[in-house]
């Protein structure tokens, strides 16, 4: 087993790094898997993104706001839970902490996803 990259303090507010990234086997198209780590440091916003797939998320450390379709949850370290395919979703670090989480979906990374960019919110850390 290996240990998750750790976030790089003087780097970017929002850090990702691929864990696992396989192919679909021959023969069967849609049964890749792509799983990685990102790490948002205070006030770290991602982009609000989309997969044509199901993924699932799970909060290693720290504390996000996840926004799925418009509606924002406060998340901790342990929860976890799935975005359904299709569903426009992004994550903030709201605390004053870095925090990280885990997400895997299966397909290639590239193909099933869509971004766009998100309006700032009231409230947030510049």
């Amino acid at each position: 087993m290996t240990a998750l990259p750790a976030p790089d303090p003087s780097a970017a507010p929002v850090q990702q790094a691929v864990l696992a990234a396989e192919p679909a086997p021959s023969g069967h198209p849609g049964y890749g898997l792509h799983a990685g780590v990102t790490h948002l440091l205070p006030g770290g916003s991602t982009p609000l993104i989309r997969h044509d797939v199901a993924e699932f998320v799970l909060v290693h450390d720290g504390v996000l706001d996840a926004e799925l379709d418009g509606d924002v949850r406060r998340v901790g370290r342990g929860d976890h839970f799935t975005v359904p395919a299709g569903c426009w979703h992004g994550f903030t670090n709201p605390g004053m902490e870095p925090a990280s989480m885990i997400f895997a979906f299966g397909g290639e990374p590239g193909p099933v996803t869509v971004r766009r960019d998100r309006p700032a919110r009231e409230g947030s850390l510049p």
